[in-house]
């Protein structure tokens, strides 16, 4: 997996695309293979699965819907989780300040478990996402499972009901741009269902 992600500050409402390369600045931008729409200053991603993907260059595209300030690109590579039988609790894991993602590949057994992202930090805004291989591009709204209501400094727990024995991608994203992106701590909690 790999992803690429992007912030814009509050208020301002920019989307993110992947395109198949381009030779030149003047043909850059081709055809669309994935889009994400997440709303004013909402954290956007896109995920690809390169076991899947018949490229491996992309161009990123970032869309004005309104505002015009800067914003934050983020290209991201996962670490990998070893998934231990009998092991709950995983980290500390660090998002430093600017970075807007982390990617974890982990191979799940097959059944159900809860799995908890424990913020350390009270004032960053995480959320949770977790997607299985097989599709070429997800965004973060093609989670099978995501949480991100919980305010910030608190825990998010999803539910995973794993049949695929192929490995998975956890995705840990800071919400917004609020209290200025400062690095934060976290842990990664699973629990049998």
């Amino acid at each position: 997996f790999v992803a690429v992600a992007m912030l814009p500050p509050a208020g301002v409402d920019y989307d993110l695309r992947i395109h198949t390369p381009g030779w030149n600045p003047t043909n850059g931008f081709r055809s669309s293979l994935m889009a994400t729409y997440w709303g004013p200053g909402s954290s956007e991603y896109i995920l690809v699965d390169f076991t899947e993907a018949r490229a491996y260059q992309f161009d990123a595209g970032v869309i004005k819907d309104s505002g015009s300030e800067d914003y934050i690109l983020q290209n991201a590579i996962p670490t990998q989780l070893v998934f231990e039988e009998g092991v709950a609790r995983y980290g500390p894991f660090t998002l430093a300040e600017n970075e807007i993602l982390a990617l974890h590949e982990v191979d799940m057994p097959r059944g159900g478990f809860y799995v908890t992202l424990e913020n350390v930090r009270a004032s960053v805004d995480l959320g949770i996402s977790f997607h299985t291989a097989g599709e070429r591009y997800q965004r973060k709204s093609s989670a099978q499972a995501a949480a991100w209501s919980a305010p910030a400094g608190e825990n998010e727990q999803i539910y995973v009901n794993e049949y695929n024995t192929d490995r998975q991608c956890i995705v840990v994203w800071k919400r917004d741009a609020s209290a200025d992106l400062p690095g934060v701590e976290y842990y990664l909690n699973f629990g049998h269902a």
